[in-house]
């Protein structure tokens, strides 16, 4: 699925299934805007099968702040061997906007958004039982994760942090905006 999710007291969404993905490995590209994807591409295809279920989420939809609807992707962290962090590059702010995420078995997934030419460096997690989300506001005070490290904090750090353990499910909410993750029935700082 991608797009927006769309809140609970909107009016029911109908989607269709434009086709299904093979078997094997493959890419999807997307352009998004505040006004929706324009753009789709992938390598491959196969005939669609039928229009599955939205897949329910583990968490809530954020709380409303008037600033456009959020994106929403999960994966989980059991077995994840790897995380590497995809940072945009702004004037003024660089956010964290998604993790690749690599398991002990060799596949991958993500969450957020994933650039291949913004990823940074990787984190294992044989060598850190924990990883630390670090979350800023941009001047308009939305939540913006601005550092991934394995290391806790210090007590004279600026930044809000939030703990991963390499277990369960990471949830992670975004719009153009700002962004809210959730993990083992904990929530990242709240949205404006």
């Amino acid at each position: 699925m991608a797009g927006p999710r769309l809140p609970p007291w909107s009016p029911p969404a109908v989607w269709t299934q434009l086709s299904t993905f093979p078997e094997s490995p493959t890419r999807l590209y997307f352009n998004d805007s505040p006004r929706g994807i324009y753009r789709l591409a992938t390598s491959q295809l196969r005939t669609n099968e039928g229009s599955p279920p939205l897949p329910a989420t583990l968490s809530p939809y954020p709380k409303r702040t008037g600033v456009g609807d959020f994106f929403y992707s999960a994966a989980k962290l059991t077995n994840a061997v790897k995380i590497i962090p995809c940072q945009e590059r702004f004037t003024s702010h660089s956010p964290i906007i998604g993790l690749l995420i690599q398991y002990s078995n060799g596949d991958r997934a993500c969450v957020g958004q994933i650039r291949f030419d913004r990823l940074g460096i990787e984190f294992t997690a044989e060598m850190f039982p924990k990883l630390y989300l670090w979350f800023a506001r941009t001047k308009f005070k939305h939540p913006y994760i601005a550092k991934v490290e394995q290391f806790p904090p210090r007590d004279d750090e600026p930044y809000q942090w939030f703990d991963l353990h390499w277990e369960g499910c990471l949830e992670w909410w975004f719009s153009h905006w700002q962004c809210q993750v959730y993990h083992e029935g904990k929530s990242s700082p709240s949205l404006v």
